[in-house]
C-alpha cells in the first residue's frame, strides 16, 4: 500500500488541506553538493543510457520512447528520419512529435514550424490533424498570435476526443482577438458536464473573467463552485462579492476560507482583511491558520484566549487546546504542550483525544521521562483503535528498551499485544535474546516473521533466526515478464465490488498521450470517479499509457477500499517505468534496479515532473545544486535545473548518487539516509547504530521524515521483489 508519506498523516480538521506537524526533522529532500562531491568520482562513463542502447530503426515508436525518456536531441533525430519517408498522417504525427521535442529545447520557432507542416500534412477529420491543429493552436495562443490561432483551431472543433479541449483554446483565441460572445460560446462547450473535471472548472474560470460586472462574475464563480471548489476560487469569489457591494456575502465566503482551507494563504489574508474590517474572527480558527502558517507566536496568544472563551462546545474547545499544544510543541515549552494536550483529551471526540494523547507521549518522550511516556503510549493503544495506536504500541516497549530497561519493555509490549505489529515483535524478540531467554526470543521472532510476511521485520526477524534477511541490493537484471495479470485483477474486484456495469470511456486520455500531453492525461485518469470499475479501467489506461504515477495513485484508491490478500495489485502499486534506462543505469552502478524503483516510488511516485518544497526536481528528486556537482563528476557539459526532468537524466544521477552514499557507508539503510538528510547525519546515525542491522539504524534516525523514508523505501524495495521476483 501507498507509504505515509504519500498519504497525508492524519486529517486534523475538517476540510483541511495539508495536515502538518511541528518538530519532524529538518527539510527532508535536501542534498547538497558537498555529499555529491565526496563520493567516487566515476571517469570514461559513457552518455546517458538511453542514447547508446542500439535499438530499431528510426519510428513513430522509437521517437516518442525517446522524447518520454528526456532524450529530445535523439527524439528529433528519430521523428526527422520518419518524417522524411513518410507521408499524410503518419509525417503528420512525426512532425507533431518532433515538434514536442523541440518545444522542450526551448526552440519555439523550429517547433511552431513543424506543427505547420503537420498541419498541412494530415487531412480533416484525422485525429492526427486535430492534435496537430490543437497543439499549434495552443502554441500560437500562448505567442499572442490570436489570429492565426483562430485560423488553426476552427476548422477542428467539434471532432474527436480532444473536442472540448481544442474548443477551450479556441475560446482563449477569440477573447484574444476581442470576440467575447466567440469567446463565450466556445468556453460553454468546453464547460459541458461530460468534459473532464480540470478542463471543465478551466473554462469556467475563463468564462468567470469573461464577465463584464461584479455580478455576472460572481454568478460564473458560483457555477464553478458547484463543479469544484478551491481555496483560490473562494479567495476570488469573495473579492468579487465585495466589488459586487455584497459586503455580507464577502464575509460569508472568507469564513468558509478560513474554516476549510487554514494551511492556504488565501486563509491568512482573510483573516488579515476580515480584522482589518473588525470583523469577528472565531479565534480557534484564527489561531489555527497562524498555526499552519508557522506563526507560533500569534498562534499561541489567539489560541490562549481561544481556550479561555465561554460557549464553544467541548468538541470545539478540544481542537482549540490541541493546537495550543501544538504550538505549544513547536515553541519547545514541553510542559505546557503536554498540559495542552491533555486538557484536550478531556474534551474532545475519539480522533482529536487520541492524536492528543499520541502527541503527550511523543513529548513526554522527548522530555526523557521514558516510564511516563510508556504509560502514556500504553494509554493511546488501551483507547482503542486510531491512526497511532501502532506506532504507540511499539513506542510504550522500545522507551524502556532503549533506556535500558529490557523487562519493563517486555512487560510493555506483552499488555499491548499485537498491535505493535512485526516492528514491536521484533525488538520484543532482541529484548527476550538481551536477558538470556532465547526460546521466548525465538517465539517472537516467528511471530514477527507470520504477521507479515516478506515485510522489512519479518526479514529482520529471519536474520536473527538465521534464515535469511534483508537481499543485498548488488545489480541483478530485471526480471523479462513485468507485465501485469488483468484476469486476476477482474476476478478479485468481481468478487470485491459486483459485476461490471459500464465502461469508462478513456479516449481522452488516450489522445492526450498521443499529443506528447502526459501529465494532462494523467490528470484526466485520476478524476475518473470513485466507482470501483471506473478506477479499474482508468487504472489499465494509465498503464496501457505509461503513466505510472496515476497507476499508482488508483491501485492504492481501490487497495485501500477492498482487502486484496493474495497481492493481484502488486505491481500496479509497485511499478516499473523506463526499464531499458533503469536496467541500464542501475547495472552501470552495480544496484539492483528494483532498489532504484523503490527509491523513485517514495521520491516522486514515478512522476517524472515532480518537485517538492525543498527544491528537489524529477523522478529521483535531487535539488539542482548537487544535480550540477553530479553533473560535473561525470563530465555532463550543459546541465541545467530542469534536465532533472529528464527521465533519463534523473535515472543516471540517482543512481550515481545512492551508489555513492551505499558505498561510502557500507550498507543500504545508511546510503538511504545519506541520500534523505546528506551525509553528515547518516555518519552520525552510523555511529549512534554501532554498525549493527537495519533495524538498529532505523531507531537511531532522530528526524523523524528520515526515519520514515529509510524504512519505506526499504519495505518498497522488498515489495518490489516480492512482485517481480
Amino acid at each position: 500500500m501507498l507509504g505515509a508519506a504519500l498519504v497525508a498523516a492524519f486529517v486534523l480538521a475538517p476540510g483541511d488541506e495539508a495536515p502538518a506537524r511541528a518538530g519532524e526533522g529538518p527539510g527532508a529532500d535536501i542534498l547538497t553538493p558537498t555529499a555529491a562531491v565526496q563520493t567516487a568520482t566515476v571517469t570514461g562513463l559513457p552518455a546517458p543510457a538511453a542514447t547508446l542502447q542500439p535499438g530499431p530503426p528510426p519510428s513513430l515508436a522509437e521517437g516518442a520512447r525517446l522524447l518520454r525518456e528526456g532524450d529530445f536531441e535523439a527524439s528529433v533525430r528519430a521523428f526527422q528520419a520518419v518524417s522524411a519517408q513518410a507521408a499524410g498522417v503518419e509525417r503528420a504525427a512525426a512532425l507533431t512529435g518532433e515538434a514536442n521535442a523541440r518545444l522542450e529545447l526551448g526552440d519555439r520557432e523550429a517547433a511552431l514550424a513543424a506543427l505547420r507542416s503537420a498541419v498541412e500534412a494530415a487531412p480533416l477529420p484525422s485525429l492526427e490533424a486535430v492534435r496537430a491543429r490543437y497543439l499549434l493552436g495552443s502554441a500560437l495562443t500562448e505567442a499572442k498570435a490570436f489570429g492565426e490561432a483562430r485560423t488553426v483551431l476552427e476548422p477542428a472543433k467539434g471532432i474527436g476526443p480532444l473536442a472540448a479541449y481544442v474548443a477551450y483554446e479556441s475560446g482563449l483565441a477569440a477573447a484574444g482577438t476581442g470576440d467575447r460572445a466567440g469567446a463565450a460560446a466556445a468556453f460553454e462547450f468546453a464547460a459541458g458536464p461530460d468534459v473532464p473535471l480540470s478542463l471543465r472548472t478551466a473554462a469556467l474560470r475563463a468564462l468567470a473573467d469573461l464577465a463584464t460586472n461584479p455580478a455576472a462574475k460572481v454568478a460564473a464563480l458560483e457555477r464553478e463552485r458547484a463543479v469544484r471548489e478551491t481555496s483560490g476560487l473562494l479567495s476570488l469569489l469573495a473579492t468579487a462579492r465585495a466589488e459586487a457591494g455584497d459586503a455580507s456575502g464577502s464575509e460569508a465566503t472568507l469564513r468558509v476560507l478560513i474554516a476549510r482551507y487554514p494551511a492556504s494563504v488565501g486563509a491568512l489574508e482573510a483573516v488579515r482583511k476580515l480584522g482589518l474590517a473588525g470583523v469577528m474572527v472565531d479565534s480557534g480558527e484564527a489561531g489555527l491558520v497562524y498555526y499552519r502558517h508557522g506563526q507560533l507566536a500569534d498562534a499561541r496568544k489567539v489560541l490562549e484566549a481561544a481556550v479561555s472563551e465561554s460557549g464553544p462546545s467541548d468538541e470545539a474547545l478540544g481542537w482549540r487546546w490541541y493546537y495550543l499544544g501544538a504550538a505549544y510543541e513547536d515553541l519547545g515549552l514541553a510542559k505546557e504542550a503536554v498540559a495542552a494536550y491533555d486538557r484536550a483529551a478531556s474534551l474532545a471526540e475519539a480522533a482529536v483525544c487520541h492524536r492528543a494523547r499520541y502527541w503527550a507521549a511523543r513529548v513526554t518522550e522527548g522530555m526523557d521521562d521514558a516510564r511516563g511516556a510508556s504509560a502514556r503510549y500504553r494509554g493511546v493503544v488501551s483507547g482503542g483503535p486510531g491512526e497511532f495506536a501502532t506506532e504507540s504500541a511499539f513506542r510504550a516497549g522500545f522507551v524502556l528498551f532503549d533506556s535500558g530497561d529490557a523487562e519493563g519493555a517486555i512487560a510493555a509490549w506483552s499488555e499491548t499485544g499485537t498491535v505493535g505489529g512485526a516492528r514491536a515483535l521484533y525488538w520484543k524478540g532482541r529484548a527476550l535474546a538481551a536477558l538470556g531467554r532465547p526460546v521466548e526470543a525465538r517465539a517472537a521472532w516467528e511471530s514477527a516473521r507470520a504477521s507479515d510476511p516478506g515485510g522489512l521485520y519479518a526479514l529482520e526477524s529471519g536474520r536473527e533466526l538465521g534464515v535469511g534477511g534483508l537481499p543485498p541490493v548488488a545489480y541483478r537484471a530485471l526480471p523479462g515478464e513485468t507485465g501485469v495479470d488483468w484476469v486476476a485483477i477482474e476476478r478479485w474486484l468481481t468478487a470485491a465490488a459486483g459485476p461490471r456495469a459500464a465502461e469508462l470511456d478513456t479516449s481522452v486520455a488516450r489522445e492526450l498521450v498521443a499529443a506528447g500531453l502526459h501529465a494532462e492525461a494523467q490528470t484526466v485518469l485520476l478524476e475518473a470517479g470513485t466507482a470501483p470499475w471506473a478506477m479499474f479501467d482508468a487504472m489499465r489506461a494509465a498503464r496501457d499509457l505509461g503513466l505510472p504515477a496515476a497507476g499508482v495513485l488508483l491501485a492504492f484508491r481501490l487497495g485501500g477500499r477492498y482487502a486484496d490478500p493474495d497481492g493481484v495489485l502488486g505491481r500496479l502499486e509497485y511499478p516499473l517505468a523506463f526499464t531499458s534506462t533503469l536496467d541500464a543505469e542501475a547495472r552501470v552502478r552495480g544496484l539492483d534496479p528494483l532498489f532504484l524503483a523503490a527509491l523513485i516510488r517514495q521520491e516522486s511516485l514515478w512522476d517524472e515532473k515532480a518537485g517538492s518544497t525543498a527544491g528537489a526536481l524529477g523522478l529521483t528528486q535531487v535539488i539542482p545544486p548537487t544535480g550540477e556537482a553530479i553533473a560535473s563528476e561525470l563530465g555532463v557539459a550543459g546541465f541545467k535545473a530542469e534536465d532533472l526532468f529528464r527521465p533519463a537524466v534523473a535515472l543516471r544521477f540517482g543512481a550515481y548518487y545512492i551508489a555513492g552514499q551505499t558505498a561510502r557507508f557500507g550498507s543500504s539503510w545508511a546510503g538511504l539516509a545519506a541520500y534523505n538528510a546528506g551525509p553528515g547525519p547518516a555518519a552520525r546515525w552510523t555511529a549512534a547504530a554501532g554498525g549493527k542491522t537495519a533495524a538498529d539504524f532505523i531507531e537511531a534516525v532522530d528526524y523523524s521524515e528520515t526515519h520514515s523514508y529509510v524504512a519505506l523505501v526499504l519495505d518498497h524495495y522488498l515489495r518490489y521483489t516480492a512482485a517481480y521476483r
